[in-house]
């Protein structure tokens, strides 16, 4: 049966277990057996000297006993010994020790002891944190601290734990609730950049790296995905398609976009796409009603019912679009011998599941029937063909349900290290995507832990639906009416997962109809407060754009001022000019008849002529130039300088416009 790693509860050091993978990995970046060789080194230098026969049973028992590696096949540790030559020989199938190798030992002791003391910190941090935020937890202890944080890891996915169940129940503490303080805790830490969150981050790759040991030993992360074909769930089709939160959605792009580089062939199973149609109709069948369960990004963006029927026509494409073909079930198919192949046994598969999902509303009997047919579709894509690398499986089914994938395993009987199940966590495949990607996404551990913990910190199904049924009932009361949950916009409870997980403090039994009003009042008051900021802002805007408006006037008609000026100033000048010149003239005509008297030799008859006329034209030239009423030659000289100066006033207030357009609309 393949499995994730299985943790031992009460070794106190599978964090710091974890952490060491880590570092190796950091140092090595090789394939999977040299991940597990520095444990086996380590425990050999540890139990054996110089020339000592090696126990296998021994070292497959300290394996499990002090790094958690539950049912270690001593198949696989015979090859790490292959790769141990310089200091294991072999005689007669039996392995030695060859050279004293307690210097190896001592390193590994003091980066193990490096480790140990980072996982304390974090534990310990995490303990004040819970001391700090809940009473409840004032005499929690170190134990308790690993518990509850190892039990948060296996509900998201990164672990496994024996009897988690049974173990729960002699706990004081509430899962759901531990969950959510742990999520805030996490969430805390990375977005504050605390030495703690590198600690958690160290942890968190260590688990994935494990996982992907367990899921098959022998690879160099270095294939490409071109021989696999990947079949998605329901779940993933609608984080892919932008349909739920923005941290699903960005996991689920990041899957396809990883997924394509590695060449995988993506499809999903007609039926899961039809239940993907079916979450559509529902949601557009619900738009602005109560629902437990939502598309959060379709809320967000007030789709509406024209808009899902859209969605649904052009499904199909959208899929194609993102790389993701669409493909019916295949029929079942006889060998040369008649025999049917890849028969999974589906009546049992559906009864396991059902009887383990007996506490869980989520799993109807529709849900389990679906995926019964999908991991029945790979038996028969399979044709019961083993494979013991993901880079040659024939085909697998990808899920967020981590349940279902321990589940369905349990039930097939699949041998871990030996082959690759039918079915496959998502968390799994980014393990594998982050080990043959790790240049261009060293962060995906992180990314992956901080999404989960998001989706921690918001309701269970459980307890939307007990929301659902709060609400309700105060209506039929008359505690609250259609106008209270309409005006307070609590039909759409995807607004309100985080606030109502926040007044529950994530335990579904504080969900009553004090916390259901307190929203409701929260969000009438709100709303007055809103519109009420929503006058003010209005007035303050009134105001703002009364005196925009007046600054602009001013503006205009100091640039109009300018150009008038301007102009007034050219045509006063050329009027002056024009003075000037009629001036000149004048003293040129003066001069001219006193040259003439002065010069030739002139009759009086002559000079009295000449007299005459200068005097005349003097005459005439001082009241054209100094008295205006008398000047019909000024008058239209005038005339026509004014009206180039009006022009040229036009001419400048248009070049100021060009200038500062937004002040002339």
């Amino acid at each position: 049966m393949k499995i994730r790693m299985r943790l031992d509860m009460n070794n106190k050091k599978v964090l710091t277990n974890s952490a060491i993978l880590t570092a190796i990995w950091d140092e090595t970046k090789k394939d999977n057996l040299e991940l597990i060789k520095p444990f086996v080194e380590f425990l050999i230098g540890e139990n054996y000297k110089a020339g000592d026969k090696i126990d296998n049973n021994y070292i497959i028992k300290q394996m499990e006993d002090k790094f958690s590696f539950v049912q270690f096949p001593e198949a696989i540790l015979k090859k790490v010994y292959g790769r141990l030559k310089n200091i294991i020989t072999r005689k007669d199938g039996i392995y030695y020790l060859k050279k004293d190798i307690s210097i190896n030992c001592q390193k590994f002791k003091e980066r193990q002891l490096k480790l140990e003391e980072e996982s304390e910190k974090v534990i310990e941090s995490l303990k004040e944190y819970l001391q700090r935020i809940n009473k409840k937890y004032k005499d929690i202890n170190e134990q308790e601290t690993i518990s509850l944080f190892t039990i948060f890891l296996e509900k998201t996915g990164f672990i496994s734990i024996e009897n988690v169940k049974e173990y729960e129940t002699k706990e004081n503490y509430k899962r759901d609730q531990n969950n959510f303080y742990i999520a805030k805790f996490i969430i805390e830490q990375f977005e504050q950049e605390t030495v703690i969150s590198k600690y958690i981050e160290k942890i968190i790759s260590g688990f994935m790296l494990a996982n992907a040991i367990y899921m098959q030993v022998e690879t160099d992360n270095k294939e490409t995905l071109k021989k696999v074909n990947i079949y998605l769930d329901s779940p993933l089709l609608l984080n892919i398609l932008n349909f739920k939160t923005d941290s699903q959605n960005e996991s689920g792009n990041l899957l396809m976009e990883l997924l394509n580089e590695k060449k995988a062939n993506v499809y999903c199973f007609k039926h899961n796409y039809d239940e993907v149609c079916s979450i559509l109709e529902n949601y557009k069948n619900n738009i602005k009603k109560i629902r437990e369960k939502t598309l959060e990004r379709l809320d967000l963006e007030e789709y509406t019912t024209s808009d899902v029927d859209r969605i649904i026509q052009q499904l199909e494409i959208m899929l194609n679009n993102k790389g993701i073909k669409v493909v019916d079930t295949p029929q079942y198919e006889k060998n040369e011998n008649g025999e049917y192949e890849g028969v999974v046994d589906e009546k049992k598969l559906t009864d396991f599941l059902m009887e383990n999902y007996a506490e869980n509303k989520e799993t109807m009997e529709g849900i389990v029937e679906r995926d019964v047919k999908s991991i029945a579709a790979i038996g028969r894509i399979r044709k019961d063909n083993k494979y013991k690398k993901i880079e040659d499986c024939k085909a697998i089914f990808v899920t967020t349900n981590y349940n279902l994938v321990e589940f369905a395993e349990k039930c097939l009987e699949h041998k871990k290290y030996e082959e690759i199940g039918y079915i496959i966590t998502d968390v799994e495949v980014i393990t594998i995507l982050w080990l043959k990607s790790f240049k261009s996404n060293p962060d995906l551990p992180k990314l992956k832990l901080i999404e989960n913990a998001r989706t921690a910190l918001e309701l269970t199904s459980t307890m939307m639906e007990r929301v659902k049924d709060v609400i309700e009932k105060m209506e039929k009361e008359g505690t609250i009416n259609q106008a209270d949950i309409v005006s307070s916009n609590i039909q759409e409870l995807n607004y309100y997962k985080r606030e109502i997980m926040e007044k529950i403090d994530g335990d579904e039994e504080n969900i009553n109809e004090e916390t259901i009003l307190g929203i409701i009042d929260k969000e009438n008051i709100k709303l007055r407060h809103e519109l009420l900021i929503e006058k003010e802002k209005n007035k303050i805007i009134k105001k703002e754009n009364e005196k925009v408006k007046e600054e602009n006037e001013e503006f205009v008609k100091n640039i109009k001022e300018r150009c008038k000026d301007k102009a007034h100033l050219i045509g006063s000048c050329l009027k002056k000019v024009y003075t000037i010149l009629s001036c000149i003239i004048l003293l040129v005509i003066l001069a001219g008849c006193i040259y003439v008297i002065l010069v030739n030799d002139l009759s009086v008859s002559e000079i009295t002529l000449v007299i005459v006329v200068g005097l005349s034209i003097e005459i005439m030239g001082i009241i054209e130039s100094f008295i205006p009423k008398y000047s019909k030659l000024k008058k239209w000289i005038f005339k026509v300088i004014e009206e180039k100066e009006e022009n040229l006033y036009w001419l400048l207030l248009e070049r100021e416009k060009k200038e500062f357009p937004k002040f002339f609309k």
